[in-house]
């Protein structure tokens, strides 16, 4: 049990680096957003990787440039590329189906500090 854990956590490992590389160079990022990917989560039969995003650079001057989810659904358009990327560069028996999922921790947190600096 504990071999099969550190394994996942090895594949884990690999893959965040891997989708890291690929999101920053390979994606063409037209508004220059800073993407982070806070969680990778792995299923257990190594099919299944959803991997959870937040964007930080989102909201600039009070403007929005882009939406999250408008980010996100370009993400999931491309997720076929990437996962032929992903494959390209790590050495596994089948490469995982990618699932993007927008994290949105980083904004609750930020209006949970503006609401308690208002008091």
């Amino acid at each position: 049990m504990i071999k099969k854990n550190t394994r996942i956590q090895k594949i884990k490992q690999q893959i965040y680096k891997k989708i890291s590389i690929i999101l920053h160079q390979k994606i063409k990022n037209s508004n220059k957003f800073i993407l982070t990917i806070s969680n990778i989560i792995i299923s257990s039969n190594l099919k299944y990787v959803k991997i959870y995003i937040t964007i930080l650079n989102c909201i600039l001057n009070n403007k929005i440039k882009i939406t999250e989810k408008k980010y996100i659904k370009k993400l999931k358009k491309f997720s076929k590329y990437i996962r032929f990327l992903l494959g390209k560069v790590i050495n596994f028996k089948f490469t995982p189906y990618l699932i993007f999922i927008y994290d949105s921790s980083y904004k609750d947190s930020l209006n949970i500090l503006s609401l308690i600096n208002k008091k």
